[in-house]
């Protein structure tokens, strides 16, 4: 489940791959478990696609249903979004 924590640290990270918490790290991977880490990266990435209006109705709704299973709550799907809006212009 994605939380506004594992927002915080990937902005701690500026979301750049090489400085990412790494496995090996135990302080790092307490605060933000792989399987998340990797969660948050893909939901970005999926939102950049919807944003940008390469993804299909279908995809995007299927995706709207992931963000809600899996996110703790509405701020942190809006974080996401604007994340992966920010992103997107970089």
């Amino acid at each position: 489940m994605l939380t506004n924590a594992a927002i915080q640290v990937y902005q701690e990270f500026h979301g750049a791959p090489g400085r990412q918490p790494r496995p090996d790290a135990a302080a790092q991977r307490a605060r933000v478990p792989e399987r998340e880490w990797g969660l948050l990266l893909d939901f970005l990435q999926d939102l950049h696609l919807v944003q940008q209006g390469l993804a299909s109705p279908d995809y995007a709704a299927r995706l709207e249903q992931r963000l809600h299973a899996n996110c703790s709550g509405p701020e942190v799907i809006s974080a996401l979004m604007g994340l992966a809006q920010a992103n997107g212009r970089a």
